[in-house]
């Protein structure tokens, strides 16, 4: 089976996920695509870095990435798979508008590194719902069902 990465004989980098993201730094999460289908599934990476910029303050003395911002991770990682899907250009926006049943099963720490699996679920009416789940060393850590819409 053809993918994405073996067809440009390379794992997409952060230069390339800056490309397909509409976010600018800091809020660029996602730091390589590891496998993409182009259909319905991919995984990223996250490297949490206690020099990620709000790392010192959340918390003092116990610097822990924030749930929020796994959550984003989840969404940046599924932005990614429905630009891939439908091959559109950078104009093209997708807001996210839900996210359903999160689940935080510990927290992240520096030098932890985040696997994201993301599926895409169903498409209705542009509405377009994603499961995704994050691994830290093959252990679930969390999950949400993540809802962008196509905006025309």
């Amino acid at each position: 089976m053809e993918n994405f990465v073996t067809k440009n004989k390379k794992n997409i980098i952060k230069n390339d996920v800056l490309s397909l993201l509409p976010h600018k730094y800091p809020f660029i999460f996602i730091d390589k695509i590891i496998y993409c289908n182009n259909k319905n599934y991919i995984q990223t990476l996250k490297n949490v870095s206690l020099n990620d910029l709000f790392m010192h303050s959340h918390f003092v003395n116990n610097p822990i990435f924030p749930g929020v911002h796994i959550l984003e991770v989840m969404s940046q990682s599924a932005y990614i798979l429905l630009k891939k899907i439908l091959l559109c250009d950078s104009t093209i926006f997708f807001p996210l508008v839900k996210i359903q049943n999160a689940i935080f099963k510990r927290c992240v720490y520096p030098g932890d590194q985040m696997i994201i699996n993301t599926f895409l679920k169903f498409q209705r009416h542009g509405l377009f719902s994603f499961q995704s789940i994050v691994l830290i060393k093959s252990k679930v850590i969390a999950k949400a069902l993540i809802f962008l819409m196509h905006k025309n």
